[in-house]
C-alpha cells in the first residue's frame, strides 16, 4: 500500500488497528517479534570469542605459527633441543590476542550501554490507554501521540492534526518547518518532501499536537534506508582514527623494509656459521617476522577506540551523556563556547527582589508590601503561562508569600478567557482575563518591547528605573493592561498588544554560580572564548558578566536590534569583539553560531528548549543542559547533561582534551619503545654479529611492555595542563617536531642502556647477555610509561593517581625480575644472574627516569620563558 496517496481508514483497515484503542498488548508484542526491534542498527556486542578469532586472522600471526612449525620441525631433523620456542611463539601469540580482544570486547560494553541510555520515549494507545514505551518497541500499527518538543521514531501516517508542524532537516536538508495536514489524500506517488500527510523517523514535532499510525519502523523507514545506505558504502570513522590509520599505513611499511634488511644481514653473518643452513635460515627468519610484529604497534589501531570508550565511562559518572561519540573530539578542540546566562552562568534560582508600581520602588523583605505591588504580582501570575519556567515560579512564590495565593487561587478569581502564548521574536505574552467583571488584557515581557507599546508614560522615568535595577543584575519583566469591550475568540498580538497602559516593573535575582568565574578563567587559559547569550536586557547581562569575570567594562556587548543592523559579512567581521549577545532571538542566535563558524572556530552551544533546536543542531558540539524532557533539543544535541553548570561543560571538554592527551601519550610511548626495539635488535646485529635477542623473547618483552602499559596510559585522568593551552588537536596533528624529537632521544637511550647491558652480560657469556639485555629493555619501558603520565616532574604529586598503571606494572616488573632471579626464566633461554648484574641491569633501565626528568624541566623552562615574553 502506498500510505500517503490512501485514506486514513484504507490504511488503518490494513494495519488492523482501531484509531481510538490502538493496539492490543499481545498484537504488539506479536508484531514486535515479527518485524524486530525500531532501531536503526543492531547494537549487539561481538563476542569475546569472535574478537579473539579477529585478532588471529593476520597475516603477521600466520606467517610466525607457520614458520614456527618449520622451525619445529627443523630443530626435530636436526635434534636440536630448542623444542619448546616454537610453541612458546604460538602460546604468546594467543595471550597477545586474548588481551588485545579483552580490551576491545570492553569497550563495546560501553558503547553499547550509552545507546541504551539514549533511547527516547514514545507516547502509544493501546488497549485504549495512553501509554510511554521505549521507541525500540513501537510496531507497525501503533497509534502515536505527538506533542510540540516530541521527537519522532518511526514513520507514520497522520490521523489527526492540529496546528502541526514538524522539522525535517534530516530527511529532507531543509531546515524549514513543514505545515502536516492529516485530511491530504494524495493521488499518486510524490517525493518525501512533499508528503505532507506523514511524518517521519528522525524528525521533531515544532508546533502544534498530532495522532499518527505507525506505517514502517527501524530499517524499513525513511531515515533507515538512508542509514542502511551508509553503512554499506563505508564504516564511519573519526578524523584522529583516520590519522592513526594513515599513520599506521606508512609504519607498516617502513617496518617491513627493515625486516627485510635484518633477514638479508643475518643471513650474511650466518654464512659464516657451522651450523646447518636450513635451521639458520628458519631462526633468522622467524627473528626477522618476530621483530616486525613487536615493532609493529598492534594497539595502535584500537587505541582511539579504548581512550573514547574510557573517556565516556568517567563522563557518564560525572552525568554527561554521549549521543553521538564522534563529537567528542570536536569538544576537545572546541575554541567558541557560547552558553546561555540563565541556569548556565547563574543558579536559575529566580527571587522577586523589588517591585517598581510606576510611582514607588519597593525592596521585598518579610513585611507587607503596598496593595498597589500586592496587585501587580496577581496580574503577573494570571498572566502565567510557561511550564516549569523559574521565572514564573519566583513570581508566584512571591504571590503566595504576600498575597497567600498560587497560580490556581489567582486563576480562579481571574478567569483566563484566551491568550497569546510567548514568542522568542516578540518576547512578550498576553493573557486576557476577567477582573471585576471585564476583560481585560495582561502583557508581560521585555520592558524595552513592552514599554514602546504603553501610552500615557513618562518613558524617561521608567526607563532610569529599569537602567538602576537592570545595573544590579536583576532581571525585569515589565508588566502592562488594556481593557477590552469583549473578548476575541482568537487574539491577535498586533492587535491586543498596542495602546497599553503600564503597570509596573518587576525585578528578579538570579545569583551566579560560585564556580563560575574560576571555569571562565580556565576556558580563558584554554583558548576558549566564552560567550553569553541572553534574552535578558545589556544592562542586566553586562552586570553579570563583569560580576562572573567575563567583561572589563561594555565595549564587548551588544544586543539583538544592533544585530540586525549588521550583515552576514559584517557580523562574521567582527563577531570575535562581543563576549555578550543580549536581547536576542532563536534567529540570532543562528547567525552569531554561524558567524564564529565562518572564523573558522570550532563552536560548542548549551541549549534546553525547543527554540534551541536548530542552534544544537548546527552547531559543531550541541550541549543539552538541564532536566528539561523536549525531545526535540535532545534530538537534536550531541551530548546530554542533566546538571545545569557551565562548570560541568568546561569539565567536558577537559575530559575530552585529555582523552586526545592520552593518545598522544599512549602512541610516544608505543612508539618510543618500539623504536627502540628496532634499533636494538638492528644495531646489535651489526655491532655483535649476533641477534641480541631471539624470537620468543622478543614476542615475550613486546607482550609485557605493549599492551598494558599503553593502556594503563589511557587510563589517566587529564592534566590540569590541557587547560592551559589551545588545543592541540586544532591542527590535526598527532605528531609535531617536539614529540619526533622526544621518541628520537627516548629511543635512542632505550637503545644504549640495552646495549650497554648485553655488552656486559656477553662478557660472563650469552646467556647472561640475553638475560640482562631483556630485564633492562623490558623494566625501562615499563619505568618510561611512568614518565608519561603527566608532562608535570614525578616528584609533583599533583597529577592524579592511576591505580591500574601502578598495579599492572608492578605485577610486569615482578614478572621480569622473577624470569631472571629464578629457573623459571630457563624456558625462555635465561640464566639466573647474580646479584651485581642484576643491579647493574636495574640501573641501566633507571636511566631513563632521570633522563626524561631532565627533558621535562627544560621543556617547562622553554614554556615559561615565552609566557614571559
Amino acid at each position: 500500500m502506498i500510505w500517503h496517496s490512501s485514506e486514513i481508514d484504507s490504511v488503518l483497515e490494513e494495519l488492523k488497528v482501531d484509531r481510538n484503542n490502538g493496539l492490543a498488548n499481545g498484537v504488539a508484542y506479536e508484531r514486535l517479534d515479527k518485524y524486530g526491534k525500531n532501531q536503526v542498527l543492531d547494537i549487539k556486542p561481538v563476542s569475546l570469542f569472535k574478537r579473539f578469532l579477529n585478532q588471529i586472522n593476520k597475516k603477521s600471526v600466520y606467517a610466525l605459527v607457520l614458520i614456527s612449525i618449520v622451525c619445529l620441525f627443523v630443530s626435530i631433523i636436526y635434534s636440536e633441543n630448542d623444542y619448546y620456542s616454537p610453541l612458546l611463539i604460538i602460546a604468546i601469540l594467543a595471550i597477545n590476542a586474548f588481551v588485545t580482544a579483552y580490551h576491545q570486547y570492553t569497550c563495546d560494553k560501553v558503547f553499547i550501554s550509552q545507546k541504551a541510555i539514549n533511547v527516547p520515549k514514545a507516547k502509544v494507545i493501546r488497549e485504549g490507554i495512553e501509554r510511554s514505551i521505549p521507541s525500540t518497541e513501537l510496531v507497525p500499527g501503533d497509534i502515536i501521540l505527538l506533542n510540540e518538543g516530541d521527537y519522532i521514531s518511526a514513520d507514520a501516517r497522520l490521523i489527526e492534526t492540529n496546528s502541526f508542524r514538524c522539522s525535517e532537516l534530516t530527511i529532507s536538508g531543509d531546515s524549514i518547518p513543514v505545515e502536516k495536514d492529516a485530511s491530504i489524500v494524495f493521488e499518486d506517488m510524490i517525493p518525501i518532501a512533499g508528503r505532507r500527510n506523514m511524518v517521519f523517523s528522525g524528525c521533531s514535532v515544532i508546533h502544534g499536537s498530532a495522532k499518527a499510525v505507525v506505517v514502517e519502523t527501524g530499517l524499513n523507514t525513511e531515515f533507515g534506508k538512508s542509514s542502511e545506505i551508509d553503512e554499506q558504502t563505508g564504516v564511519k570513522t573519526s578524523v584522529i582514527e583516520k590519522r592513526i590509520n594513515t599513520t599506521g599505513r606508512i609504519i607498516n611499511i617502513v617496518v617491513i623494509c627493515i625486516c627485510v634488511f635484518v633477514f638479508l644481514v643475518s643471513m650474511a653473518i650466518a654464512l659464516f656459521s657451522s651450523r646447518p643452513f636450513a635451521s639458520v635460515t628458519v631462526k633468522m627468519l622467524l627473528n626477522s617476522v618476530a621483530l616486525g610484529v613487536c615493532a609493529l604497534p598492534e594497539c595502535l589501531p584500537f587505541i582511539t577506540v579504548i581512550v573514547t570508550a574510557l573517556g565516556i565511562s568517567r563522563l557518564v559518572s560525572e552525568g554527561i551523556l554521549i549521543k553521538n561519540t564522534s563529537m567528542i573530539e570536536s569538544l576537545g578542540k572546541t575554541t567558541v563556547l557560547c552558553a546561555d546566562k540563565t541556569g548556565i552562568f547563574t543558579k536559575n534560582h529566580m527571587e522577586v527582589k523589588c517591585i517598581y508600581d510606576g510611582d514607588d520602588l519597593i525592596s521585598l523583605n518579610d513585611a507587607e508590601i503596598p496593595s498597589k505591588s500586592a496587585a501587580l504580582l496577581r496580574l503577573a501570575t494570571a498572566c502565567s503561562m510557561l511550564q516549569d519556567d523559574y521565572t514564573e515560579s519566583a513570581i508566584e512564590d512571591a504571590c503566595i508569600k504576600y498575597n497567600s495565593q498560587n497560580k490556581e487561587d489567582v486563576n480562579n478569581v481571574y478567569p483566563r478567557l484566551a491568550s497569546i502564548p510567548f514568542d522568542g521574536e516578540r518576547k512578550t505574552m498576553t493573557s486576557i482575563n476577567i477582573i471585576d467583571g471585564k476583560p481585560l488584557a495582561i502583557v508581560k515581557g521585555a520592558p524595552e518591547i513592552v514599554l514602546k507599546k504603553c501610552v500615557g508614560l513618562d518613558t524617561n522615568a521608567v526607563n532610569n528605573v529599569c537602567d538602576k535595577l537592570a545595573g544590579s543584575a536583576l532581571r525585569l519583566i515589565c508588566i502592562a493592561i488594556k481593557a477590552l469591550e469583549d473578548s476575541p475568540a482568537n487574539p491577535v498580538a498586533d492587535d491586543i498588544e498596542r495602546d497599553l497602559k503600564f503597570a509596573g516593573i518587576i525585578g528578579l535575582e538570579d545569583p551566579p554560580r560560585y564556580d563560575v568565574s574560576d571555569s571562565i578563567l580556565e576556558c580563558k587559559n584554554a583558548g576558549i572564548k566564552v560567550i553569553m547569550l541572553t534574552g535578558d536586557s545589556a544592562i542586566t547581562a553586562s552586570a553579570v558578566a563583569k560580576n562572573i569575570g567575563m567583561l572589563d567594562d561594555d565595549s564587548n556587548v551588544i544586543t539583538g536590534d544592533k544585530l540586525d543592523e549588521l550583515s552576514d559579512e559584517k557580523l562574521a567581521e567582527n563577531v570575535n569583539s562581543y563576549s555578550v549577545f543580549a536581547r536576542i532571538s532563536p534567529a540570532q542566535k543562528l547567525r552569531i553560531i554561524n558567524a564564529f563558524k565562518n572564523n573558522g572556530n570550532i563552536v560548542t552551544v548549551t541549549g534546553s528548549s525547543i527554540d534551541d533546536a536548530e542552534v544544537l543542531s548546527i552547531a559543531d558540539v550541541g550541549f543539552m543542559v538541564g532536566k528539561s524532557d523536549n525531545d526535540v533539543a535532545i534530538g537534536n544535541s550531541d551530548i546530554v547533561v542533566k546538571k545545569n553548570s557551565f562548570s560541568t561543560v568546561v569539565r567536558a571538554i577537559k575530559e575530552c582534551r585529555g582523552l586526545f592527551d592520552n593518545i598522544r601519550k599512549a602512541i610516544h610511548y608505543l612508539f618510543s619503545c618500539n623504536v627502540a626495539e628496532i634499533l636494538i635488535y638492528t644495531l646489535g646485529l651489526l655491532i655483535f654479529r649476533m641477534p641480541p635477542l631471539s624470537a620468543v623473547q622478543l614476542l615475550w618483552i613486546n607482550l609485557l611492555t605493549d599492551s598494558f602499559p599503553a593502556v594503563s596510559l589511557t587510563l589517566q585522568p587529564a592534566d590540569d595542563g590541557v587547560m592551559h593551552n589551545p588545543p592541540s588537536t586544532i591542527n590535526g596533528k598527532l605528531f609535531d617536531s617536539n614529540l619526533s624529537l622526544k621518541i628520537a632521544c627516548e629511543s635512542i637511550v632505550i637503545t644504549l642502556c640495552a646495549l650497554i647491558a648485553f655488552f656486559i652480560g656477553n662478557i660472563y657469556g650469552r646467556t647472561v647477555a640475553y638475560t640482562m639485555i631483556f630485564l633492562t629493555m623490558t623494566i625501562s619501558q615499563i619505568l618510561h610509561s611512568f614518565n608519561l603520565r603527566s608532562s608535570n616532574s614525578l616528584m609533583d604529586m599533583r597529577f592524579k593517581h592511576n591505580e591500574f598503571m601502578v598495579i599492572s606494572n608492578f605485577v610486569l616488573i615482578f614478572i621480569a625480575s622473577f624470569l631472571c632471579l629464578t629457573p623459571a626464566g630457563f624456558i625462555f633461554g635465561f640464566k639466573i644472574l647474580t646479584s651485581t648484574q642484576f643491579i647493574i641491569s636495574l640501573v641501566l633501565s633507571f636511566v631513563i627516569v632521570p633522563f626524561c626528568e631532565i627533558f621535562k624541566f627544560f621543556e617547562r623552562k622553554s614554556v615559561y620563558n615565552k609566557q614571559v615574553l
